[in-house]
């Protein structure tokens, strides 16, 4: 049988396992307390149910997220409707060999709206756009571009706002990435604009370094400055530890003072997993805020991924990398 040759990854592939060493499972801010139970039926239903307390306000926010994969038409159908009265529904196929496709139609804030988007991959180079529709304020049309091999590929993504109502239209945000990946580490240097808050125009540029020393220890760095401010540069070093099958301990310092902690999946059985984050301001540690705390527990099979890499093993393997370029700020 001929084997494929290796695609060309989509743009969010370029810097994921840095970002993932940096970012994942920290922000104890989204974990103040959290509960979590994830299931699947006998017809192969995916239930993903989550109570979360926020500490500062004291509201508590339900979540129930069911999702199905269609194995005729290769596609995964999702849903989420939570107790703010917020529903959205989901559809992400694979058309054809390297294409997807993704609709969605939701609620939030008493507002309807959908989301349309395609990604196409090629060994050469992979490609993405989508848009919203249906906004007050306007629509929003991203898309990206990748160009090269899976070990050096030269990535641009850009968001674009269309105005409506008075609302002024503009480019949002601009992004440029050459990554160099091999099988243990990753490196990459970057460029970016981001105008999101209006009144803070951000023009960075960086580099980030990957490294899996083993299959236990995973080390990390990311070096960003502001080309536009006389702000000091920030260093961010990351590493993370696995501590046998069932422990992951997380760990991330920055040159502004910022110490996040995290230890995630310890399992007191099969099926209930556990995660605690923490963040210290070392440089203020006298402050009212100076450390955050969060917590949460999943009951349930926690190898239930359907957002991230799998399904599991009862459903087949899809990767909705669509999702990332489309998630909502």
């Amino acid at each position: 049988m001929a084997v494929s040759p290796p695609r060309c990854g989509l743009f969010e592939v370029l810097t994921k396992p840095l970002n993932d060493l940096l970012s994942k499972d920290f922000h104890p801010e989204k974990y103040n307390q959290k509960l979590q139970w994830k299931g699947i039926t006998s017809q192969g239903v995916v239930l993903d149910a989550i109570f979360q307390k926020d500490t500062k306000t004291g509201e508590t926010l339900g979540t129930l997220s069911p999702a199905y994969f269609h194995a005729p038409s290769r596609t995964v159908f999702l849903g989420e409707l939570t107790t703010a009265r917020d529903v959205k529904v989901m559809a992400y196929s694979d058309v054809a060999p390297g294409l997807s496709s993704l609709v969605s139609a939701q609620v939030k804030n008493q507002e309807a709206f959908g989301t349309m988007a395609v990604d196409y991959e090629h060994p050469q180079f992979s490609a993405s756009i989508s848009t919203d529709f249906g906004k007050r304020e306007g629509a929003t049309a991203k898309a990206s571009l990748v160009v090269g091999r899976p070990w050096l590929s030269l990535g641009a993504f850009g968001e674009y706002f269309l105005g409506r109502t008075g609302e002024v239209s503009g480019l949002k945000e601009n992004k440029l990435v050459l990554s160099y990946s091999q099988a243990d580490f990753q490196a990459h240097a970057f460029h970016r604009i981001d105008a999101h808050p209006k009144d803070d125009v951000k023009n960075q540029a960086g580099l980030g370094y990957f490294h899996r020393v083993s299959n236990d220890l995973w080390m990390g760095a990311e070096y960003v400055a502001d080309l536009d401010k006389r702000d000091k540069p920030t260093l961010t070093l990351g590493a993370q530890y696995r501590f046998g099958e069932d422990t992951v301990l997380k760990a991330k310092y920055d040159t502004n003072g910022l110490l996040n902690i995290s230890a995630l999946a310890a399992k007191w059985n099969q099926d209930t997993t556990m995660l605690l984050s923490a963040a210290f301001d070392t440089k203020n540690p006298t402050d009212a805020n100076a450390a955050k705390i969060g917590w949460g527990v999943t009951f349930g099979d926690a190898g239930i991924h359907y957002g991230h890499k799998h399904f599991g093993q009862v459903i087949p393997v899809i990767v909705p990398a669509v999702l990332v370029l489309k998630e909502e700020r």
